[in-house]
């Protein structure tokens, strides 16, 4: 057992928050993009690119693999907020407070 401050979400966010379930969020946002317009598909699985935004071999890529291309990037808006107010001011944590949990999770209140 090790201690650790407690997270005031809950459990199911942790659920939710999977690889699978965020790339099925950008397919659909993407397919949207195509379908207005602001966004090509690139052929075949992708292209990698550096910071510069330039075709790379993969070890000097930055980030994944690009699937789409904005051709209309001054149309898009990308949000941020989820909802929640992450800030850590309202956790509920005071001083120093901890809770036991197992090692590798988080203790959720």
């Amino acid at each position: 057992m090790i201690t650790k401050s407690a997270v005031k979400f809950s459990i199911s966010r942790a659920e939710w928050c999977n690889l699978e379930n965020f790339e099925s969020m950008y397919v659909s946002i993407y397919n949207e993009f195509v379908d207005d317009g602001v966004d090509v598909k690139i052929e075949g699985e992708g292209k990698w690119l550096d910071m510069n935004g330039n075709e790379v071999e993969e070890k000097y890529a930055f980030g994944r693999k690009c699937t789409h291309q904005l051709t209309h990037p001054k149309y898009v808006v990308f949000m941020d907020e989820v909802g929640s107010n992450t800030n850590m001011t309202k956790d509920g944590n005071k001083g120093v407070e901890k809770l036991a949990c197992e090692r590798g999770t988080n203790p959720h209140q």
